[in-house]
C-alpha cells in the first residue's frame, strides 16, 4: 500500500511508515489514553516532523509528549512516564500540525468511535518492546501537491479498495482544521467569562491610557488553559470497518 500510494497522481512527498499503537500510560499517578509513535532519531521525517518546544527530540531511553498532553499531565523534562510497565524518562515535549491538539492527538485507534486520547513518541525500536503483542496500526503521512484538493485526493485514490483485505482510514489537513475550530468555540466562553471577572487596574497617574468613557479602568484579561476534556466532542470520521491495519494519513 505505501508504494501504491507513493506513485498516486497528486502525491508530492511520502514521510516512511510509522508504527504506532493505542495505550494507555502512567505519569505521576495518573492514567492517560494515548498513541505512541515510533519514529527514526537520526533523521527527520519527510513528512511531519514535529517541532520541538523544550528539551530534545526522541533517543533510545527517552520519550517525547505532545506539548498539550504533557500540560494536561503535569509532566516535563524530567519526569518519568510508565509505558507497557517499562519507564521512559521524558526528554522531550513537541507539537505537530498533523494531529487535532489534545485530547484529539490520538491517531493510532482502531476501528470505531474514536475516544479522547494524547499523543507521544518514542524511538521505533523502544515502541517496538512496548507494543508488546499489540498489533499497532501502520501511519503514513503525505504532502500532495495541491493541498485544497486532499478531499478529492482521498475520494479517488482508495475508490477501488476493498476494505474486506484491510482497514483504511484517512485524514485531510480539513479535518484537524475543523477539529480544532470545534476545541476553540468550546473555551470561548471560558474566555468571555474570564475576562468579565478580571479585576480592574486604576490607571497610574503618570501614565496616558484611553479609558472607554463610563469605565474605571482597562480589563485584564490572561488567556485560560485549555480544559482536558472538551464539553463536547468534535465531529470525527473514524471508520468503522473490522479489520485494523494502518490508516494512511493525508496532509
Amino acid at each position: 500500500m505505501a508504494a501504491h500510494l507513493a506513485d498516486t497522481p497528486g502525491v508530492a512527498e511520502q514521510a516512511s511508515l510509522v508504527f504506532a499503537f493505542d495505550t494507555y500510560i502512567k505519569a505521576h499517578g495518573k492514567s492517560a489514553h494515548t498513541a505512541v509513535e515510533g519514529r527514526d532519531p537520526s533523521q527527520d521525517a519527510a513528512v511531519d516532523q514535529p517541532l520541538v518546544t523544550s528539551g530534545t527530540w526522541v533517543r533510545p531511553g527517552g520519550a517525547v509528549l505532545e506539548r498539550g498532553f504533557a500540560k494536561a499531565l503535569g509532566v516535563g523534562v524530567g519526569d518519568h512516564v510508565t509505558v507497557s510497565g517499562r519507564d521512559y524518562p521524558v526528554v522531550g515535549t513537541a507539537i505537530s500540525a498533523a494531529t487535532s491538539v489534545y485530547p484529539w492527538s490520538d491517531n493510532a485507534q482502531g476501528p470505531g468511535t474514536s475516544d479522547f486520547g494524547g499523543r507521544m513518541w518514542l524511538t521505533s525500536a523502544d515502541t517496538r518492546r512496548a507494543s508488546s503483542d499489540d498489533p499497532g496500526v501502520h501511519l503514513i503521512y503525505l504532502k500532495l501537491n495541491d493541498p485544497t484538493a486532499a478531499q478529492h485526493w482521498m475520494a479517488t485514490a482508495f475508490a477501488g479498495w476493498s476494505e474486506a483485505d484491510d482497514w483504511v482510514n484517512t485524514h485531510g489537513w480539513q479535518d484537524v482544521l475543523q477539529t480544532d475550530k470545534a476545541m476553540i468555540r468550546n473555551i470561548q466562553p471560558a474566555l468571555g467569562v474570564g475576562c468579565s471577572l478580571s479585576p480592574r487596574s486604576s490607571p497610574s497617574p503618570h501614565s496616558r491610557q484611553h479609558v472607554p468613557p463610563g469605565t474605571t479602568g482597562v480589563p485584564h484579561c490572561s488567556r485560560p488553559s485549555a480544559p482536558d476534556l472538551p464539553p463536547s466532542p468534535p465531529p470525527c470520521s473514524r471508520s468503522t470497518s473490522r479489520l485494523p491495519s494502518w490508516p494512511p494519513r493525508s496532509a
